[in-house]
């Protein structure tokens, strides 16, 4: 009897991914609009070049004042009547961590904020070191200045982060999952709830502007810029904070005068340059720095790093110097990011179900990583039906770079890959996220793994250069995998993955509590291959209501 079953669901359900390409909103998950295939637009919608992004970001952060409370009760009838003293303030968060309530202030302008500093002193006691950062603690003792100036506070954009914190649960996810009217919906909703939000953005930019500072006054152009998923659009809560630390930037490097500054010589090995400049960088964080902690060098790692964890900002963090490929790399991802809401939707979705069945992990080893799953997610939309992203070649070219086979323009000298986002090839493909996220399971389960290599910079699959069970290229330097930590059990976990994920979907009961998507995310999900008949009873039971 089972094995009757199991041929008439196999069947139908291969029929079903050859031929199927409607669903259901509800009934219509998967609804594809009829539009015209690879067609583009050069439509502007105000969107920012990364450039313009991280330097808006910046002057957000350079505004910003960081404090920590000693008594929210207080908050009220002392510390927002002092910020107003000082000028108008623009934005305002309050939120809570287990150090305690923190609140981040950013003033209209740097002046209020440089008369806000001006007010603030020392503790009396001798053990404190009398360095001055934008990371104030308030004790919650009020003066007379502040209780005459009470009644003239103005009415503060305040945003507390507590019922956003709640919204931002596991469970209020699956809630609101339960309730959503489409695949795409709740697509939108894993988006939202997995993403980076504006307050964690500003406190990473923060932490950035707080290093140039405190390096200002040996090097005054010294730039600290976050890189990797902070910046990228793809970034998630709780993620690392990548930065990159340049002692000066391009501006002052190419500026001319008859007048030259006396300099120590650099050393000609630029490798124990970086190993050094790091090492007095780390001792300088450690001893001066407020609120960082488990401050650790690791000189000779490939790419040296100093990590450290900052308690206001909840983040950790990891410092590089002149890490202008990964720089690069973020403009690369930011670009794909913002040329289309949905690629967003299906990054963080398929990112979402590769954590929750443990496919994707913190530490490193043999699994795939998420930013393998970015790649493949843009390769996907490059190769599919409906091309929604153009390659990588196709952007050089649309933004007027030279013909060439490598994106790695002049390292030494790195100018944007994007300089006008009015010339970018907006997609005008209707297709929805759904729809997206099925196609994508399949031609995933399907894909050549063994013969084909993924190139995003050609927009097309190409021979594997060497033995590995997967190659995806890297865009910057394209001799190198990106993959190239996965062994041929991983992969089989990730492939095994796409397509039972692709059967939840077509084969999820609409009705139930878990369905859709959020299928996907119990943990529970069995990852056997179709043809394993102990688990077909549970697969039928799927089935069947949409059989009859």
């Amino acid at each position: 009897m089972i094995s009757g079953k199991m041929r008439i669901f196999v069947g139908l359900f291969k029929q079903s991914i050859v031929c199927r390409r409607h669903s259901f909103v509800k009934n219509d998950v998967f609804r594809r609009h009829s539009t015209p295939i690879n067609c583009y637009s050069t439509r502007f919608d105000g969107k920012l070049t990364f450039d313009q992004f991280t330097s808006l970001r910046k002057a957000e952060a350079r505004k910003s004042v960081l404090i920590h409370l000693a008594s929210r009760a207080r908050l009220e009838n002392g510390l927002l009547n002092i910020c107003t003293q000082h000028g108008p303030v623009k934005q305002l968060f309050t939120y809570t961590l287990s150090s305690g309530d923190h609140m981040l202030i950013e003033y209209e302008d740097r002046d209020s904020l440089e008369s806000l500093m001006k007010s603030a002193c020392h503790f009396s006691n001798l053990e404190r070191i009398p360095v001055e950062t934008r990371v104030l603690y308030y004790t919650g003792s009020t003066g007379s200045l502040q209780k005459k100036k009470k009644q003239n506070r103005q009415n503060l954009p305040l945003v507390s982060m507590a019922g956003q914190d709640k919204d931002r649960s596991e469970d209020g996810l699956q809630r609101s999952l339960q309730k959503a009217e489409s695949i795409s919906d709740q697509m939108s909703l894993v988006h939202r709830h997995e993403k980076l939000s504006d307050l964690h953005a500003r406190l990473r930019f923060f932490v950035c502007t707080v290093i140039e500072e405190m390096l200002s006054g040996l090097f005054p152009h010294t730039l600290v810029s976050p890189f990797g998923s902070s910046v990228n659009g793809f970034g998630k809560k709780n993620s690392d904070l990548d930065l990159n630390l340049e002692l000066e930037d391009l501006v002052h490097l190419k500026k001319e005068s008859e007048l030259k500054f006396m300099t120590k010589k650099r050393l000609n090995n630029e490798r124990r340059f970086t190993q050094g400049s790091l090492e007095i960088v780390h001792n300088m964080l450690k001893m001066f720095v407020p609120q960082l902690s488990n401050l650790v060098s690791i000189l000779n790692a490939r790419v040296p790093i100093v990590k450290f964890y900052h308690q206001g900002a909840d983040v950790e963090c990891d410092l590089t110097m002149t890490n202008r490929t990964g720089t690069l790399m973020s403009e690369l991802l930011y670009v794909f990011s913002s040329l289309d809401d949905r690629v967003k939707d299906l990054v963080f979705t398929v990112r979402k179900i590769a954590q929750v069945q443990q496919l994707t992990r913190s530490d490193p080893g043999p699994w795939v990583s998420n930013f393998a799953l970015i790649v493949m997610v843009i390769y996907f939309l490059q190769t599919s039906s409906v091309k929604i992203l153009p390659s990588v070649r196709a952007l050089l070219k649309n933004q007027g770079h030279p013909e060439t086979s490598s994106i790695r323009l002049n390292m030494t000298e790195p100018s944007p890959i994007i300089t006008n986002m009015k010339l970018l090839p907006f997609p005008d493909s209707k297709t929805n996220s759904g729809e997206l996220l099925r196609e994508f399971l399949e031609f995933y389960a399907g894909f050549d793994f063994e013969n084909r290599a993924i190139s995003i910079f050609e927009g097309q699959d190409l021979s594997k250069p060497d033995f590995s069970p997967i190659y995806i290229e890297n865009p910057l330097e394209r001799q190198l995998n990106i993959s190239k930590n996965m062994n041929s059990q991983e992969l089989g976990r990730l492939c095994k993955l796409f397509k039972t994920s692709l059967m939840e979907l077509v084969l999820s009961k609409t009705v139930s509590a878990s369905w859709g998507i959020s299928s996907l995310f119990d943990k529970d999900l069995n990852h056997q291959c179709l043809c394993d008949g102990k688990n077909v009873p549970q697969m039928w039971q799927i089935f069947e209501p949409i059989k009859s």
